[in-house]
């Protein structure tokens, strides 16, 4: 699997994270930014979210609004004066899966032990991408800023 952190290049031959892409990627355009969301509904039924019922209410500084690819399932949303919007989503298409963070988990400190749900959610998520033959690796590609 590969992580992608604040970059959005073409997906890769194998399973992708995408986190917090940035304005202006040609991958997951972005329709706009929220500011102060916070997670108001989430998908139950995806295997990132095992165990996470009822998820809290996570306050984020900042998400940028995504345009979900077609067959997308959402996995967390939240809503602003225009409507829901993903918070994360994940596809799977021709024998590989993707999936899409849109906020910024190394800004927002959602890793820390005093966001247990989040951090289970992102293992999770990272082991709904690992190759399903057992040969797991993981590549993170960061932006440099």
């Amino acid at each position: 699997a590969v992580l992608f952190h604040r970059v959005a290049p073409p997906a890769p031959p194998r399973n992708a994270l995408y986190l917090y892409p940035p304005v202006g990627n040609p991958v997951f355009p972005v329709l706009g930014q929220a500011r102060d969301v916070e997670v108001m509904d989430w998908n139950e039924a995806h295997g990132s979210l095992r165990g996470l019922r009822p998820l809290p209410a996570w306050p984020l500084t900042a998400a940028n609004i995504l345009r979900m690819p077609p067959g997308a399932q959402p996995l967390l949303w939240s809503r602003n004066e225009a409507g829901e919007f993903p918070l994360a989503f994940a596809e799977e298409a021709e024998g590989r899966r993707r999936a899409v963070i849109a906020f910024d988990l190394e800004a927002e400190r959602l890793l820390s032990n005093d966001n247990v749900s989040l951090l289970v959610f992102f293992l999770n998520l990272l082991d709904w991408l690992a190759p399903q033959d057992g040969d797991t690796r993981v590549l993170l590609i960061k932006a440099l800023l």
